[in-house]
């Protein structure tokens, strides 16, 4: 079993200097609002993934006033144990990560090497917000799984950054027109792994996330995911050149999987245009305990984390996705109340109650 038994927070959030210890199962934190529930399982979710699912900078996980975080925990992976220990210091914008004491010097060799699932409230946003969101969520967990999909991510990433800021230069000349070529080329062979391996993702995917919908509704809403390719593979060198013209007129890459998207079915309906919050809410959560329901299948340990879980569910969904919990996994869940949740599943969990720190989180 993979779980993580201790955890310490320095300059984190709100946290000045914190340290838990975790059960190997079910872990409920419970507290009021703004206590510092979430700033715990976002620290567990960095160890994991070496940067934050909220902040958009490093820098924005610091204390107030504080020059530096340091997070550590101690993992346990098949009876043996990991030291992993990640900072971050403002002064320098050095970020570093260390398993057992040795630094890890490229951060994407690191990844998916402790799988975290995350569910969080802004999950709807998947469901109902922009493209960008459902790719951003296609790389973190697809890339947690598959580390060749993340080297010809960066790789595409930066033949598309190159391309686009050779379009922008005005009067190219022949040899820009070359090099334009070349980097449409090597932009298409990275672009149809992307395609290839999301298609391949989505297809895995479906069916458990299906499978949980179903349970978690009483059998009434079955959840589907649709890949949408912003091109198709078959047809992505043609159209690229054949594209040209119009992306040295907007001076900009129109055609690629940095446009691709995928969409949410409920019964058969759009999710987006017709589905209430409740049932955006139950999609939400079935697609990230179906990931988990997927790493499983594939045999890769994962810690899940479920943040505010139960908000908008009535008391019988929230029951339902207790049951769906094995003592095979380590799980989180952070909320203001206990008082719905069904007492022998309870008693089988380990509650943990937080008391407000110094500030809110």
């Amino acid at each position: 079993m993979f779980y993580i038994e201790k955890l310490k927070l320095t300059n984190f959030r709100c946290y000045k200097d914190k340290r838990i210890n975790f059960k190997p199962h079910v872990n409920i934190i419970v507290g009021e609002n703004a206590v510092g529930k979430t700033s715990l399982v976002e620290a567990i979710y960095c160890l994991g993934l070496t940067k934050s699912y909220k902040a958009s900078k490093d820098s924005f996980l610091i204390k107030h006033d504080q020059p530096f975080y340091v997070l550590e925990g101690e993992f346990v992976n098949q009876e043996r144990k990991h030291n992993v220990l990640l900072s971050y210091e403002i002064d320098k914008s050095r970020k570093r990560l260390l398993v057992d004491n040795n630094v890890v010097k490229k951060l994407s060799d690191y990844i998916g090497t402790f799988k975290v699932v995350m569910f969080s409230p802004d999950d709807s946003e998947l469901i109902k917000g922009y493209s960008p969101q459902r790719r951003r969520f296609l790389d973190i967990y697809l890339g947690q799984i598959n580390n060749k999909y993340l080297k010809d991510l960066s790789n595409y990433n930066k033949v598309l950054k190159n391309r686009n800021e050779l379009l922008k230069q005005t009067n190219q000349s022949e040899q820009d027109l070359e090099l334009l070529k070349i980097y449409s080329e090597a932009l298409v062979k990275y672009g149809k792994n992307l395609i290839i391996e999301r298609e391949k993702f989505i297809n895995m995917l479906n069916p458990e996330v299906a499978k949980i919908s179903l349970a978690i509704s009483n059998g009434e809403e079955k959840t589907e995911l649709k890949y949408m390719p912003n091109v198709e593979n078959e047809e992505f060198m043609l159209k690229t050149f054949r594209q040209l013209k119009k992306d040295l007129y907007l001076q900009t890459t129109g055609l690629g999987p940095h446009k691709d998207d995928f969409l949410f079915t409920i019964k058969g309906v759009d999710a987006a245009s017709f589905a209430s919050q409740g049932q955006q809410r139950t999609s939400s959560i079935a697609l990230k305990l179906g990931l988990a329901s997927l790493f499983d299948k594939l045999g890769l340990d994962n810690i899940v984390i479920l943040d505010d879980v139960f908000s908008e569910l009535d008391k019988e969904r929230q029951n339902e996705i207790m049951k769906l919990f094995k003592n095979n996994k380590q799980i989180f869940i952070t909320t203001t109340t206990i008082k719905a949740i069904n007492e022998e599943l309870l008693e089988s969990s380990n509650v943990i109650k937080i008391e407000r720190e110094e500030k809110d989180e």
